[in-house]
């Protein structure tokens, strides 16, 4: 196959570098990318070929490439296969101390889900974390990635960036990680060359403002605002930021980048080049909101009505619950941030998940929702347990036969080694398989 050069006028008419770097990055351009992994900071993980990645706690590179698919740890939640440069939004939310306390975060551009399994694992846990996604099939796979994440401070909603406009003041934290030309994915994905374009820039820097100016309103006084592009252009990075400041009354925060070996500042913001950095292509920029007085908030206390059994079982079979709420015909585990804000603003918005659905009832019965197993907050000897090996687990996420099952009738939890993968219902000698349709495994 012949190979893909980079397109003709990226590097003279959109790359500031100077002549020499432009050089380096093409040639970086042409090299093998690294592989990164980030660790849920909560599930264990059996890899050992990994070496860490600095700036990110639970981050590591593979140091041989394999087939994720192929892996039950991954299906259940145990790790997300993430850019390593994207990763160093970390050290933005830990130099910012925005870990330590509650607050209300939204990453307004969620799918596919790095970001947002990024944040959660880093927010305090009485936050709570919107995940927006404005593509419907999109925002399916944000949900599935972030359900087998499996935290409950988690609000997944599938709506146009202007409804934002409605929640005024309400967001602490907004990302946003803007739909861009891709230069950044120039090297991990070749065919991208063939979609540039300086048109594909001046569309995508126009999108960016759009959407910015949609969320400007629901920034919170003194919040922060985190953007961010998979790009290396100055219209769309700096050119941008330079726009925010320019119409809103923002101010740019610096980040200490004594411990971040290889980025580079620009006029403003951060550039993460592949040449330099052990990564992709990432830019952000972090500015804080200068203007505006808080509004009142209005204070509605969080209501349930589970009843007293249904909560009951919630409390033997999970760790640290803080709320339970009803969904559709389930039973969610959230915490008290969600329901305030599911409160507030159920009627203005396409919510299509609220924490992590536990139980449902059945007649008389409560029995476990297929995405319970992913909670990390699932007492684990409290189903009995039916254990397989790598080839029965890949049929079970195939939802194919797994052989006979020995045991007495009932939900029992599917387990591979350590990872949670799902629940079967033992009935006399057959089982029914209750992993999730949708998320079939259809690689052979």
């Amino acid at each position: 196959m012949e190979p893909i050069p980079l397109p003709s006028g990226f590097l003279q008419e959109h790359c500031s570098l100077p002549q020499q770097e432009k050089i380096k990055l093409a040639e970086s351009l042409d090299k093998e990318y690294p592989i990164g992994i980030r660790k849920h900071p909560f599930k264990k993980l059996p890899f050992v070929h990994t070496t860490p990645i600095p700036w990110c706690a639970q981050g590591a590179y593979l140091l041989q490439k394999q087939n994720f698919a192929l892996d039950p740890f991954w299906h259940a939640g145990h790790y997300y296969v993430q850019e390593p440069s994207s990763m160093v939004l970390e050290q933005v939310i830990n130099q910012l101390s925005l870990n330590k306390n509650p607050i209300v975060a939204l990453d307004a551009c969620a799918a596919p889900g790095g970001k947002s399994t990024h944040l959660i694992s880093l927010l305090h846990h009485e936050s709570v974390l919107w995940c927006n996604e404005v593509s419907k099939s999109r925002s399916l796979i944000l949900q599935e990635n972030m359900v087998k994440w499996g935290f409950a401070n988690q609000i997944i909603t599938n709506n146009p960036v202007s409804r934002f406009k409605k929640l005024e003041q309400n967001f602490n934290l907004i990302l946003v990680d803007a739909p861009c030309s891709g230069e950044g994915m120039f090297r991990k994905d070749r065919q991208s060359r063939l979609e540039w374009s300086g048109a594909s820039v001046a569309h995508c820097s126009q999108r960016q403002q759009d959407i910015l100016s949609d969320l400007m309103p629901a920034l919170a006084p003194d919040g922060i605002l985190i953007y961010s592009t998979c790009t290396f252009n100055e219209v769309e990075n700096e050119g941008t930021v330079k726009w925010l400041l320019s119409n809103y009354n923002l101010g740019e925060v610096k980040i200490n980048t004594q411990h971040l070996p290889g980025l580079e500042a620009g006029s403003y913001g951060y550039h993460c080049y592949p040449h330099k950095f052990a990564g992709e292509g990432f830019y952000f920029a972090v500015l804080q909101n200068q203007g505006g007085v808080p509004r009142t908030k209005r204070k509605e206390k969080p209501q349930s009505s589970m009843a007293s059994h249904v909560r009951e079982y919630v409390k033997s079979h999970f760790n640290d619950v803080t709320g339970v709420m009803s969904h559709f015909e389930n039973f969610n585990l959230v915490n008290e941030a969600v329901l305030q804000q599911l409160r507030l603003f159920k009627d203005q918005f396409y919510f299509i998940n609220a924490g992590i659905a536990i139980a449902s009832q059945k007649g008389n019965r409560i029995v476990p929702h297929p995405h319970a197993a992913f909670s990390h907050q699932l007492k684990g000897d409290v189903f009995d347990c039916i254990f397989l090996d790598h080839l029965q687990a890949l049929a079970f996420l195939r939802k194919q036969p797994i052989g006979s099952v020995e045991s007495e009738n009932g939900y029992k939890l599917v387990l591979h080694e350590q990872a949670h993968l799902g629940f079967i219902n033992v009935i006399g000698t057959r089982y029914n398989n209750y992993f999730p349709d949708e998320w079939r495994l259809r690689l052979q």
